[in-house]
């Protein structure tokens, strides 16, 4: 998700007086260390059960601090990432992407954590403890796979075993923190059009379906070639923001091919990265 937080009205330099540039500063969501991006999804935790009531306890509370990260991170801490336990099948294939796809559409999620059971090996005053964590994003469109996190951790034998394996889980939840980084982005409009104005409201708020439709109107009842290639460049801004790169590439050409403009290497450069170009 992108939220705007700043409206900075700005000159656009574009070698004409008529256009303006309008500079919008939005929070914008990356992936964080494991690689996912999790706004807006729904989400499991699912751990398996093997029978054994210290491996059930270490992976129960280990699972339930992860659920309350995710919690804290995406939820404003609000319940809404249930842990669910599963007898753990010997012969299962749980690492599987058929095996997380099955617990994902069991548990109506859109992403699936999935908690192995422990080994754990204990000493007088210390327990060692290895797992591992499956994850699948069935939204994810780039990747089609399960990922798989080792778990390693070795904690005091006290009292408080519980509470510490719990924290574990909640700082393991911080892996898939969102990388959030504040960025500015720049629209192009004409001030004595309704049409442009319009359009630029829609898009500050994050109306971007309503905006893009008004910079195709611009586009279709136009002969202005200036005109032309900002609304083109705003249809690259609009589909970069909905996360359609490719098409937002595309709508950068048509606009640099109509009639350059200062605003689109930088604009260019985003969206390479996110292609991985």
């Amino acid at each position: 998700m992108k939220r705007i937080i700043l409206l900075v009205l700005a000159t656009a330099v574009l070698g004409s007086c008529a256009p303006q540039a309008y500079s919008l500063l939005y929070d914008m969501h990356y992936p964080g260390e494991a690689g996912f991006v999790l706004d807006n999804k729904t989400m499991s935790v699912v751990y398996l059960n093997d029978g054994n009531r210290q491996d059930t306890t270490y992976v129960n509370s280990l699972a339930s601090g992860f659920a309350k990260g995710l919690e804290r991170q995406y939820f404003n801490s609000e319940e809404a990432v249930p842990v669910i336990s599963v007898p753990k099948d010997p012969r299962g294939v749980y690492h599987s992407k058929d095996s997380l796809i099955s617990l994902m559409m069991a548990t109506d999620a859109d992403v699936l954590f999935l908690f192995d059971s422990p080994r754990l090996t204990s000493a007088r005053d210390s327990v060692q403890a290895s797992s591992y964590l499956y994850v699948y994003d069935g939204l994810d469109r780039k990747r089609d796979s399960v990922i798989a996190i080792t778990l390693n951790r070795k904690f005091l034998n006290n009292a408080n075993l519980q509470t510490s394996v719990a924290s574990f889980g909640t700082n393991v939840s911080g892996m898939f923190a969102r990388d959030v980084r504040k960025e500015y982005y720049s629209l192009i409009y004409y001030d004595y059009s309704d049409e442009w104005i319009s359009a630029l409201i829609n898009a500050s708020d994050s109306k971007w379906e309503d905006a893009m439709n008004q910079w195709m109107n611009i586009l279709s009842s136009t002969s202005n070639v200036e005109q032309k290639a900002c609304a083109a460049y705003n249809m690259a801004v609009g589909c970069y923001m909905v996360e359609d790169y490719n098409l937002a590439m595309e709508w950068l050409d048509q606009s640099d091919k109509i009639h350059p403009i200062s605003l689109s290497p930088g604009l260019r450069q985003k969206i390479k990265a996110q292609l991985k170009l």
